[in-house]
Order: structure tokens, then sequence, then C-alpha cells
């Protein structure tokens, strides 16, 4: 509550909080003051049609973040033991919202890095029980991104699927490759970002470990307008007018099967792909920031340039 520090320049993200912190995480007798809050939040609102679903937990076994954000603030990092209470939090959070009858379903994330990287099996087996529909995250790029919504589909058979989190521009998470990928496999999607701000999520995961030196990073990050309610791209901005009409004009969804992406502009049938110089741009700082944040905790901190 009051005034909120300001945002570290040029760090994506830069006030990031651990939530629940690690002194509540680990005092399961504080736990009643978020019950309390949970049913509060809940039973307010458990009967709002303004209110689409309860994602109860995000992405509840990260622990990369702990070591990335430790690079600029001080972080209490994550035990064995803090993994596992939060595999007891999220089991209660379930039983907590359950208890208050909402009408609208429920979810928890899942999560992907693309490259082989995710949410412990642990944690996937208990919000697959507890769901109403399956929800993930993954920044990759289309093929990465298809391998996972098959892998959800299996998971979550004869429920609906959201991609609660995606677009990473120069990591190829992208408007024009994903969103007509999950609009023709019949997954709702929501992209990280809507307007530059003090979140400062226009720069990388990276600025966090290495300084930015430009002005303005090309490509964004993540969001979709400026300040000022410009679109940051005039042809993304087209492509999801296009995908919204489309599926209220025809609400079904053609199967895809290839691994490109096909989507009809003006009529014709092309390929949309990541800006190429972008992303070689940013692969090698991305692949430097993955291979330090895999590292054990306690290795020696990256160098701080890019």
């Amino acid at each position: 509550l009051g005034t909120q520090p300001a945002p570290l320049e040029k760090v994506h993200n830069s006030r990031w909080l651990q939530s629940p912190t690690q002194g509540m995480l680990g005092d399961p007798a504080q736990w009643r003051q978020l019950e309390t809050y949970v049913k509060a939040v809940v039973g307010r609102f458990h009967q709002d049609a303004r209110v689409h679903s309860w994602d109860l937990y995000n992405e509840a076994d990260q622990k990369a973040l702990e070591k990335t954000i430790s690079q600029r603030l001080p972080v209490s990092f994550s035990q064995e033991h803090h993994i596992q209470l939060r595999l007891l939090l999220l089991q209660y959070s379930f039983a907590w919202v359950r208890s208050s009858m909402p009408q609208q379903p429920l979810t928890a994330c899942e999560w992907d890095d693309g490259h082989g990287f995710g949410m412990e099996p642990r944690f996937r087996e208990l919000i697959r029980s507890n769901v109403d529909f399956g929800s993930f995250h993954i920044y990759g790029t289309a093929e990465q991104t298809r391998l996972v919504i098959d892998q959800m589909r299996k998971a979550y058979p004869q429920r609906p699927l959201m991609l609660t989190e995606y677009m990473a521009r120069c990591v190829g998470s992208t408007i024009n490759e994903i969103l007509p990928l999950a609009h023709n496999q019949g997954v709702a999607a929501i992209s990280w970002g809507l307007v530059q701000g003090k979140t400062n999520t226009i720069w990388p995961w990276w600025s966090w470990t290495y300084n930015m030196a430009e002005q303005e990073p090309n490509p964004w990050f993540h969001d979709l307008l400026r300040p000022n309610g410009d679109a940051y791209s005039p042809q993304e901005t087209l492509l999801i007018r296009k995908l919204v009409l489309m599926a209220r004009a025809a609400p079904t969804y053609e199967k895809y099967t290839s691994s490109a992406i096909l989507f009809n502009v003006d009529g014709v049938k092309r390929v949309h792909s990541v800006n190429a110089s972008s992303f070689a741009q940013c692969s090698p700082a991305e692949e430097k920031y993955l291979q330090f944040i895999r590292e054990p905790t306690g290795h020696a901190s990256a160098e701080k340039s890019a």
C-alpha cells in the first residue's frame, strides 16, 4: 500500500515480488490469512458474470526467476521444502475456492520453456486432477508451441485449453506465429502485455542479468501498444482484428496439420515468420540467459553486458 518503488530503468518487470513471501510460505500457521483472503475474494465475485475464470497459482513450482531477480535485488531462494509447501498450498487453494462454490471454472497453469525445461510432474498431476480447463505458459516458436499444445490436449481430453502466457517477440513467440496457431487449434490465448509502461516488459528477461545499451529494444519483448495508444506493430493489430472477426463469424476451427502457420491475409495464404534479423539479434543473449538460470544457485554472476 502507498507509494510504490520506482521501476529499475530498462529492467523487465523490475518490481517483481515473491507471493506469498518465503516467511509466510514456511509458516503454515499464517496460511489462515491466505484462506481468509481467497474465500473473501472468490465469495464476493463467485456469481459475477464479468469474471471469466479463477487462475489459482502462477507457475507454482517456478524458482528460476529467483536467480534472475537476485542479480539486482535481494531474494530468498527456495529450497526443496519450500517447493513441497507450494504443492500443499496449491492443494489447499483448490479446496478453499471450491468451498465458495464459484460459477466460474477453475484453472492453474502448467509451464514449459520450449527447451525441455518445465513444470515438475507432481505439480502437473495435482493440477490436472483439480482444474476445469487446462491452462499453460510457453514462450516458444510455433513448432515448440504446437508440441506443447499436443501434449496438453492429451493431458486434458474433453476439456478446453487456454494459453495464458505467450508472446516474446525475439525468441520466436510472436503474434504472427502463435495466434493463428492457437486459433486453428481452438486454443484460447492471452499475450503478455498490453501497453508499454512501468513494468518495463518491452525489455527482455535477460535485462535483469545484462545491461541494455539501446534506448528502445528492437523488437520489443512484450506489449502491444505505446502509451499514446498507437500500435507497436500495425500488422499485428490487423492480424488480431482479422482473427477476432473470423471467430465471431464462424466459431469453428480448422484442424492445424502443418509445421508452418498458414493464415489468409488480404485473400492470400502466406506463411508468417518472426523478423529474421530481430530473432538473430536476440538468440545469443537468450541462450546465455537460459544457460545462466539453469546453473545451480550460487554460481558466479553472469557478466552484465549485452
